[in-house]
């Protein structure tokens, strides 16, 4: 928490520090040292809405003899209970939109170009790296070879983007190969999932969690949809309790190429701009995504929910977020590789 706040002053070009901590049952506190007082009206309401986002819980900002900052520890123990949780935007409240992916492991997100879809997506994978850098980790299939390329370079991806259907495919085999190797693992130490396996740390090792992501799925589909369904599908089933998620986003939803049987599986929803109702109905299962604005302008169909809820999601992220956690080697053998060669495969 203080290295993100102290990390947020720099990049506001702020001269402030965190200098002290005050814990209490359900409230954190943290002094601020501004050195600069001609930047004290930045202290504002909108750095407490920004830090809100940041800290993944409510700020409030208090300034009088001296600065303060406070969160709400207790709503923070609750999100560590729900795992790994994101913000995908504000809906039409002003109210910060959030999803866990433990309630919502595998999300299907449409979108026409112009929607807002590519943003979004990139928003969520680098809100990922930066909040969970410790705790995820990724494999990407991009057959647009646009999308992804720069995820090649971070160090929570397993091994280099998927640019063809070959090493799409290979990659999804891996990746049920780890599913399978998990579950083995957790039968052996008497845990039902990955939350469970990671609460007892068997010899000190924790699992992380891992995101497939795919952009394009339509298209990926076409190439060969037998093979890749069967592939997803096992994933789409299974995944959730091994801690594996697969994210797949397409601009062309079309109920030819993106069946029943696969959709279903897809226990979140997302729709942006998309051309006619039949995208929407393909996406969300009801119309409206074909009235949406473009440009982040976003419904959201829930696990377990059936009322769509309307939002807006956040602008461009920074990538200076990715030279943070830049690779310091490059790629020679994926980490799929070697669970391989562990298993004699």
């Amino acid at each position: 928490m203080i290295e993100k706040l102290n990390n947020y002053f720099k990049d506001k070009k702020i001269n402030a520090v965190v200098y002290n901590t005050i814990h209490s049952d359900n409230y954190i506190t943290f002094n601020i040292a501004l050195n600069d007082i001609s930047k004290l009206n930045k202290f504002n309401k909108n750095m407490q809405n920004e830090l809100s986002y940041i800290l993944g819980t409510s700020a409030t900002i208090k300034v009088s003899d001296k600065i303060t900052i406070t969160i709400n520890s207790s709503v923070l123990q609750e999100y560590k209970k729900r795992g790994i949780m994101v913000d995908l935007g504000v809906d039409t409240l002003g109210n910060t939109v959030q999803l866990s992916f433990i309630d919502n492991p595998h999300w299907l997100i449409g979108g026409a170009t112009g929607s807002g879809k590519s943003v979004f997506l990139n928003n969520l994978i680098k809100q990922l790296i930066d909040k969970y850098h410790f705790d995820v980790e990724f494999c990407f299939i991009d057959l647009k070879m646009v999308e992804f390329y720069k995820y090649n370079f971070v160090e929570q991806n397993l091994t280099k983007v998927a640019n063809d259907l070959e090493s799409a495919l290979k990659m999804l085999d891996d990746v049920i190969l780890l599913m399978n190797r998990r579950y083995e693992k957790y039968q052996a130490n008497n845990c039902l999932s990955i939350q469970d396996y990671n609460k007892k740390q068997v010899d000190g090792f924790k699992d992380r969690y891992l995101f497939v992501v795919i952009d394009e799925l339509a298209e990926l589909m076409l190439q060969d949809k037998k093979n890749v369904q069967d592939k997803l599908q096992r994933l789409l089933q299974l995944g959730r309790a091994s801690g594996i998620y697969v994210i797949s986003a397409t601009q062309r939803p079309s109920a030819d190429v993106l069946s029943g049987t696969l959709k279903v599986n897809y226990t979140t929803r997302i729709c942006f701009k998309v051309g006619s109702i039949y995208d929407s109905k393909t996406i969300i299962n009801q119309t409206g995504g074909e009235q949406l604005f473009g440009n982040g302008d976003g419904l959201l169909l829930a696990n377990g929910t059936t009322e769509l809820r309307r939002f807006q999601g956040y602008a461009p992220s920074d990538d200076s977020i990715l030279e943070k956690y830049k690779r310091k080697t490059p790629f020679k053998t994926s980490f799929l590789d070697k669970i391989r060669r562990f298993l004699g495969i």
